[in-house]
């Protein structure tokens, strides 16, 4: 499953942001990904595209996190398979 995270800079410049991705609830492992360190410019709007890899028997929750070295913005999905 690719996750496409839209991060807007706002009006000031932030440096070594990372975007990450998981799924939490899964009995049979960890499943997780998230980008580099990356720098955002004010005013620009990022895209950033991550890569889970989503078991055929899951019932679980997507979790995206944007974060800076201050900041953490949250976002919780759910997710059921359709196999």
């Amino acid at each position: 499953m690719d996750i496409e995270v839209r991060i807007e800079a706002g009006n000031t410049s932030t440096e070594d942001v990372q975007a990450s991705g998981w799924i939490n609830g899964y009995e049979f492992g960890r499943i997780f990904d998230s980008t580099e360190l990356f720098d955002m410019d004010s005013g620009k709007t990022y895209l950033k595209t991550l890569t889970l890899y989503v078991p055929e028997d899951i019932e679980a929750s997507v979790c995206q996190r944007v974060e800076d070295a201050i900041d953490s913005v949250p976002n919780v999905l759910e997710v059921r398979s359709t196999a």
